[in-house]
């Protein structure tokens, strides 16, 4: 594991990543299209395809289409989704999943067991409790956050991947799919392009990157990570090789001040509360961008001293993660596992 300490302080430009390009690169896109979904923007840059340029945006535009589609279906905001009619639902009452979110949620069980529960999708109580606090801009009380705790555990989730039923074991349990659903969406999306002949491309999700092919310039992508305390400025910037999907948890993205202290959008579904290991942001990457948004999230809740063993397991599934954490003396301290060493170019803190 790379240990890098007491250097100044550094950042990015998107939310979570910049991609790193000269402009004769930036010239060579032949489509760039944005629209938003998931709560958040989507935005496909397609830079070498087999297609006229009249089928290339038809084809990006079927590609939003099914980001819509799932957002239909995943979203516990919509009250016609899937999700929202599971969560509706009565103790005991069986449900039979469609394709998408069956693998969704199965891939959720597995981050769930791979981390000791520090990632589980059944924390939507505890998220909308934290919403209302954010709206307050007052964090909430211990008793409320206990009385909903009461509700959160993925161990109350019955699924059965042969006959595609869930069942939800006990009253009050609620998905949410916000830390693992834009994954999907960008390994969905990514398959579909290649398909329809589609051979160099970006997909943004928020800010969570998938990589189509290899860069235009023949050469690895170049990824910004951004810095967690300083606006349009690198803490690092990464090479990586064709078709990777790279995904960042931070306490910067989403958050409010009360009495000095920060409240980020991320919490331990075991205790309800933010973490307190000091990290402010993790970077995975994997071939796989549904797992790597899941892992993402359960590295900055796990801690490094839990979370760089867990990466060292999944060697065989190319995951790999970069760890900031911040000393009480406010420096930021990035610590990497070994296999995204190599791909480490700019260490800027």
């Amino acid at each position: 594991m790379l240990n890098v300490r007491n250097f100044s302080r550094a950042a990015a430009l998107l939310v979570g990543f910049a991609l790193l390009t000269g402009a004769d690169y930036l010239g060579r896109v032949k489509l760039e299209k944005s629209q938003n979904f998931m709560g958040t923007s989507f935005q496909i840059t397609v830079f070498e395809s087999d297609l006229s340029q009249e089928n290339l945006a038809r084809t990006v535009d079927d590609a939003f289409k099914l980001i819509g589609d799932l957002d239909a279906k995943l979203s516990s905001f919509k009250e016609t989704s899937v999700i929202a009619h599971i969560n509706q639902a009565k103790a005991g009452e069986v449900f039979k999943l469609d394709d998408d979110t069956l693998y969704v949620l199965n891939t959720a069980l597995s981050a769930w067991q791979m981390s000791g529960g520090a990632f589980d999708v059944t924390v939507w109580p505890l998220k909308k409790l934290w919403l209302q606090a954010k709206e307050k801009s007052e964090p909430p009380t211990d008793n409320a956050v206990k009385a909903t705790l009461t509700h959160v555990g993925y161990s109350a989730v019955m699924l059965d991947p042969i006959t595609k039923n869930l069942t939800l074991k006990k009253q009050g349990v609620q998905i949410d799919l916000g830390g693992i659903g834009k994954g999907y969406a960008l390994d969905k999306v990514s398959t579909f392009l290649i398909e329809h002949g589609v051979r160099s491309a970006i997909i943004n999700g928020g800010g969570n990157l998938k990589f189509v092919g290899a860069s235009q310039e023949g050469t690895n992508w170049r990824v910004g990570i951004e810095h967690p305390r300083k606006i349009e400025e690198y803490a690092a910037v990464m090479e990586l090789p064709e078709s990777v999907s790279v995904s960042t948890s931070g306490d910067y993205e989403d958050f409010f001040l009360y009495k000095g202290k920060r409240y980020s959008h991320i919490f331990d579904p075991h205790t309800g509360v933010q973490p307190d290991n000091h990290i402010v942001s993790v970077t995975v990457v994997a071939k796989n961008a549904t797992l790597a948004d899941a892992l993402s999230t359960a590295f900055f809740v796990m801690g490094p001293e839990k979370g760089f063993p867990m990466i060292e397991s999944l060697k065989e599934e190319k995951v790999e993660a970069v760890c900031i954490e911040e000393g009480a003396d406010g420096k930021l301290n990035l610590s990497a596992s070994e296999g995204i060493q190599p791909y480490l170019k700019d260490i800027l803190l």
